[in-house]
């Protein structure tokens, strides 16, 4: 009998990339296919063994849904152990029907739903799976009873659009708790996600800036995917994930409604080869990066408002006038009015107050136009524009006309 080891399976994997991929439906092989191979990247933690912060399990949890599953066979890569690249797991059902709307459903999706694991998902050579036993990398569910069957009800979910994945989230934190910390595995998390973006502004700096009205960021990440639509924000504290969750859900950015949610990520790494690298899909931002000083922690709670038309700017050059701002806002749609705020002297920098026509051209502005640089009269470092909502989005009566 043939053993499924993992050399076998690297000398697949190595033909598979030399010939290309064989995604035929099981029809090839008279209806008779049913063992898929699903190529997991973005692992949550690939230092962690012996998956990557995967179990076999997971896999398991998610292939189920389609129908019963026989055996789950794993392959991480490098073979010499963490940090990993990549998890092949090879999933083997009783039908070959089952198997197949499985490759269908699942190609290109996230297994745990929130970015990471993304999945692509081909048949396997293989057209059964002999491993034998249980153990950290492999199982045999046709032992253990839990294959699914009679036991695990035979329900195919309908696909979701590509655009709004589902997420497990957590349930939330009330905003009046505020306990700092990331928390321990189980506790809701720092971590945001953001589906559904558009791929022009899938950028870490871009997202930083729409995200960090609502905390302290600390790291940005885009799922390195086409379509590039779905990112991972960690702020400093879970309490700030259900604020952003709050105040932008179904907020629209570049013409698409953002669907946000809290992962399930403990947290997100960001090396130094992240920072530097071309792509740029990973940002860490500092103290001095932040929209919010860290002696305006309760004024996040208080005056972090949802999208609206109308944007408060402040740290603007003392020596720029309305003829030098308009033109930023104007390029991302149209300008109603205008005004700056009174200020008090010595004058530092001024503020004002933008209120466009749409708040999809406002939510615009914000990504795009805030912390654009100016250089001070007296020298030195660039003041940095930076843009927020109203609350009650209209002009303030005290405004200089």
């Amino acid at each position: 009998d043939e053993v499924l080891g993992s050399s076998n399976y690297m000398l697949e994997s190595a033909s598979k990339r030399t010939r290309g991929h064989d995604n035929y439906g099981p029809e090839v092989m008279g209806e008779t296919r049913r063992v898929v191979l699903a190529h997991i990247t973005e692992l949550p933690d690939p230092a962690v063994p012996p998956l990557g912060g995967l179990s076999v399990d997971d896999v398991h949890a998610v292939f189920v849904r389609f129908g019963m599953v026989e055996k789950v066979v794993c392959v991480y890569f490098p073979k010499t152990g963490p940090p990993l690249d990549w998890v092949d797991a090879m999933v083997q059902f009783r039908q070959p029907s089952d198997a197949a709307a499985a490759l269908q459903s699942l190609e290109g999706s996230s297994l745990t739903g929130d970015g990471f694991c993304r999945m692509q998902c081909k048949w396997s050579k293989h057209p059964e799976l002999t491993k034998q036993g249980d153990g950290d990398c492999h199982r045999d569910y046709t032992q253990t009873g839990l294959g699914g069957g009679s036991s695990v009800p035979h329900f195919v979910p309908p696909p979701l659009p590509p655009q709004m994945p589902q997420l497990p989230v957590l349930p939330p934190m009330h905003l009046d708790q505020r306990a700092g910390g990331k928390g321990q595995p189980g506790d809701p998390t720092a971590v945001l996600a953001a589906f559904n973006l558009a791929e022009e502004i899938a950028e870490p700096d871009i997202l930083f800036n729409v995200f960090s009205l609502y905390g302290y960021v600390e790291i940005v990440k885009v799922v390195f995917k086409r379509p590039r639509d779905t990112a991972l924000v960690q702020f400093s504290e879970p309490a700030f994930v259900d604020l952003a969750c709050d105040r932008l859900q179904g907020a629209v950015l570049q013409g698409r409604p953002m669907d946000v949610r809290r992962s399930r990520q403990q947290s997100i790494r960001c090396t130094e080869k992240d920072q530097s690298s071309i792509e740029r899909t990973t940002r860490s931002y500092s103290p001095n990066d932040q929209f919010w000083s860290r002696k305006e922690y309760q004024k996040i709670f208080d005056n972090a408002a949802a999208p609206s038309r109308t944007l408060f700017i402040k740290n603007i050059a003392p020596q720029l006038e309305e003829h030098d701002l308009l033109p930023l806002f104007r390029q991302h749609g149209h300008v109603q009015d205008f005004a700056f705020l009174p200020c008090k002297a010595p004058l530092r920098f001024k503020t004002a107050v933008v209120q466009m026509a749409e708040v999809r051209d406002a939510m615009t502005c914000v990504a795009l136009v805030q912390r654009e640089r100016f250089p001070r009269e007296e020298g030195g470092e660039d003041m940095r524009l930076m843009a927020s909502f109203s609350k009650k989005d209209e002009m303030p009566r005290n405004v200089v006309r």
